[in-house]
């Protein structure tokens, strides 16, 4: 089983363990969905650069202090590490490539010692251990090896006790357990504390599913196939309950997908091959939503908005070659997925490495020895399904100019649609409704002007 890419996200002692009271829910095989999909052409590829022998997973963000992002690769084949550089222009290339264990399958950033920049942990299954690299402050890394037990996979930084300092947390295959680092203003603290959650534990997701502002962790049980759930109470972390998975679940992330402020759970089943959502109730327990079909060997998950319409969308790996996209539609993500062949990945991160405003995308390629990074050229969408028809009757006429008239001239409240930032009556994007607006109105109802030129792309 290799392992899936982590996409890291970075938050911020006394971290204890109960293991009392924890139940057990059973999850659904299978739901009937609908259908849609985005199209692979928008992520461009934009550059591809050789690394290590089969990389797998990798994280993003600035390690050398010049405000653009670089990339750290797992190389699980050679025990090393990449460190990617970005040299300003958008252009990438490897600069150092550092030993760290045997067979390293993940990496997390973060400044785990509040010196301003940002730090690597590398999780080494083959020799049981995490490779600390400890930036200098423009890219330079120096070497700790921690104890991390029995096949590491996982790392994520959070800060789990308040204490503003990110405790380092991984999961370990065969003794099934999560395991802690806490931190201190001295650094990280051995031993690391270990909870037992379920057989095979293989991937972490971390957030705040009880929103009591304290962070809780969800775990993938690989072999016990199920998903255990660790509550944080004022830094006591308690299994509360395990949802049983369809079959051997490889990966799992958090996200709002259906867009109740409430955090759920996607859950990439390998043996099923397929994509489970649990709804978060805002009480760290789950209900089950919807399965997604996936591919062979599913493997790592992604979320983040890729289209920009203000939904959560979906990316999931697999190892026959594809990558798949689930849109999210007013909170439903939609099924089957847009396929396409990026390559053999693990995994993506999603992350605006352009600095242009959307999400792009990027991934090792286990088999190429490379990691790929993609551009979004996504045309910008938003909810806005009565711009230029306020009255909403799928057709720019009389009635919609008259409305556009009231609304400039009589002092009439525009009328905006839910997640769209324009009025209905701002045919030009100029963030009020006026005289202009009503001309390009009046152009399309009575003289042909073509929507598509007189009318603006109200997300842009």
């Amino acid at each position: 089983m290799r392992r899936p890419l982590l996409l890291i996200a970075i938050f911020s002692l006394g971290i204890r363990f109960n293991l009392a009271n924890a139940t057990t829910i059973h999850v659904p095989a299978d739901q009937p969905t609908i259908q849609a999909g985005i199209e692979c052409s928008w992520f461009a590829p934009h550059q591809t650069i050789p690394v290590g022998y089969h990389p797998t997973g990798a994280s993003a963000g600035d390690l050398n202090g010049d405000s653009d992002i670089d990339f750290a690769v797992a190389n699980e084949g050679d025990g090393t590490i990449s460190i990617i550089m970005n040299d300003g222009s958008n252009a990438f290339s490897v600069a150092t490539t550092l030993a760290v264990g045997t067979t390293p399958t993940g990496t997390a950033m973060a400044d785990f010692d509040r010196d301003g920049d940002l730090d690597i942990a590398v999780t080494n299954h083959g020799s049981g251990s995490i490779t600390l690299l400890t930036n200098d402050g423009s890219g330079n890394f120096a070497t700790t090896q921690l104890a991390a037990g029995a096949n590491p996979y996982s790392p994520l930084w959070y800060d789990l006790d308040g204490d503003s300092l990110p405790e380092l947390i991984f999961v370990n295959r065969w003794s099934g357990s999560v395991g802690v680092y806490e931190n201190s203003p001295s650094g990280l603290l051995s031993p690391f504390i270990a909870c037992s959650v379920g057989n095979g534990a293989i991937d972490a997701a971390v957030g705040d599913f009880d929103r009591d502002g304290w962070p809780d962790v969800a775990v993938a049980n690989f072999d016990a196939s199920q998903i255990a759930i660790l509550r944080n109470s004022s830094g006591t972390l308690s299994l509360l309950a395990t949802y049983a998975a369809p079959s051997n679940p490889s990966s799992i992330t958090e996200a709002d997908f259906d867009g109740d402020s409430i955090l759920d759970l996607a859950v990439a089943n390998n043996g099923a091959s397929n994509v489970t959502i649990l709804k978060g109730t805002g009480d760290c327990n789950f209900t089950y939503v919807d399965t997604l079909t996936a591919g062979l060997q599913v493997g790592g998950l992604a979320a983040g908005d890729i289209d920009k319409d203000g939904d959560i969308d979906l990316v999931c790996a697999d190892f026959d070659m594809n990558t798949r996209t689930w849109t999210n539609v007013g909170g439903t993500l939609v099924n089957p997925p847009t396929t396409c062949d990026y390559g053999n990945t693990p995994g993506h991160i999603l992350i605006d490495w352009d600095k242009d405003g959307d999400l792009d995308l990027a991934a090792a390629l286990y088999d190429a020895n490379s990691f790929t990074i993609r551009t979004n050229t996504l045309p910008c969408s938003c909810p806005c399904p009565c711009l230029a028809d306020p009255q909403c009757d799928s057709a720019t006429d009389v009635l919609d100019v008259v409305g556009t008239v009231n609304v400039d001239f009589r002092g009439v409240p525009p009328v905006s649609d839910p997640r769209c930032p324009r009025q209905r009556t701002d045919v030009d994007c100029s963030s009020v409704t006026d005289i202009l607006d009503v001309v390009k109105m009046v152009d399309v109802a009575f003289r042909g002007g073509d929507p598509a030129v007189k009318f603006c792309n109200p997300c842009s």
